[in-house]
């Protein structure tokens, strides 16, 4: 309200809705991570992941240091098989083939021992362009709204 009060109070200011807002698209970004991290359980379930060969899941972030790059994961989820999950969580309208080089470079950056394997997850809301289907870079693409939508009775 403060970068607007003076307007407020003399009347020349029209409130245009949220969506308006100029980090509303932020928001609602934080918000949706927010909502996977709450329901992890069922984000692991649609992955197809033990949970009893999980060693942590959660965000992660690598600091920048002189001897590595600094990367942040939205979620990382580590088993007793040597395998990293490497989550990224998009909510766009449109996700398109941009995702592969952000997730190649959080790969390359980050640190971990030569025999983990990493496995990329998209975790998202919104349109998927055809050219990221097609690409078949991500080991599992979840879409949110198809893990939170009721099953049809027959």
């Amino acid at each position: 309200m403060e970068p607007v009060k003076d307007k407020i109070e003399r009347g020349l200011y029209e409130f245009q809705g949220l969506e308006n807002l100029s980090y509303w698209t932020n928001i609602l970004e934080l918000q949706f991570e927010n909502l996977v991290l709450n329901n992890l359980h069922d984000i692991i379930k649609a992955l197809g992941i033990d949970f009893n060969s999980i060693v942590g899941a959660g965000p992660y972030y690598q600091n920048t240091t002189l001897a590595q790059q600094g990367c942040q994961i939205d979620l990382l989820v580590q088993t007793k098989f040597s395998t990293l999950y490497l989550c990224e969580m998009k909510f766009k309208k449109t996700i398109g083939t941009e995702v592969i080089i952000e997730m190649n470079k959080k790969i390359a950056a980050l640190k971990r021992p030569k025999h983990m394997s990493v496995r990329p997850v998209l975790i998202y809301e919104g349109g998927v362009e055809n050219e990221l289907r097609q690409a078949e870079f991500f080991d599992k693409m979840l879409c949110v709204g198809d893990l939170f939508r009721k099953p049809e009775k027959t």
